[in-house]
């Protein structure tokens, strides 16, 4: 008979092994790319601080999706900076447009002194200044005095809104334009 094997001793089970945590890393990467269709600032922001976290999850072993928390930080950065140079240009683009159509300058029109009914064919409005230009006839008659002349004004009465006008009724004195009405 053989000598009895010594008994062999087995080690206890370690700790269980640590559970991935990708949740943060991937909310990041959704956040990233939905900044950029419906939660523009607040998506990113929210982007950029879960993709730190998610980062800093996986460099400390906790989490297995480095490289989607990197994308989710990097298009929340990219998303807060489109938002603030959209903002920028939302805000000061039509003021530099308002400072830009200078009434005098722009309604000199060389046309003698009378009443005008102009048929616009372009139309600018920004910063509660206006510009315009197209076809005119005085009024009165029904000829062409001109087939594209420029005038320009400012304020709700002159510019009267958005949208481009039918016509715009104007006064030239002196050779510059004042705009009297505008109708849609």
């Amino acid at each position: 008979m053989p000598p009895p094997r010594p008994f062999r001793i087995i080690p206890p089970p370690g700790p269980p092994p640590r559970r991935q945590r990708n949740g943060i890393g991937t909310a990041s990467l959704v956040l990233g790319i939905l900044n950029f269709f419906c939660l523009p600032i607040i998506g990113a922001v929210l982007a950029v601080a879960f993709g730190k976290a998610g980062i800093d999850r996986a460099r400390r072993g906790e989490a297995s999706n480095l490289g989607v928390a990197r994308a989710g930080f990097w298009l929340g950065w990219a998303g807060l900076v489109l938002s603030l140079i959209g903002f920028a240009v939302g805000f000061f683009l039509p003021q530099i447009i308002g400072s830009v159509i200078d009434t005098n300058v722009n309604s000199r029109t060389g046309l003698a002194n009378g009443t005008y009914l102009m048929y616009p064919s372009s139309w600018i409005y920004a910063a509660d200044h206006c510009a315009g230009s197209g076809p005119v006839v005085r009024i009165g008659s029904s000829e062409l005095v001109a087939s594209n002349v420029a005038i320009s004004g400012e304020g709700s009465i002159q510019c009267g809104g958005l949208r481009q006008p039918s016509q715009v009724m104007f006064t030239v004195t002196g050779g510059v334009a004042t705009i009297n009405s505008v109708a849609r």
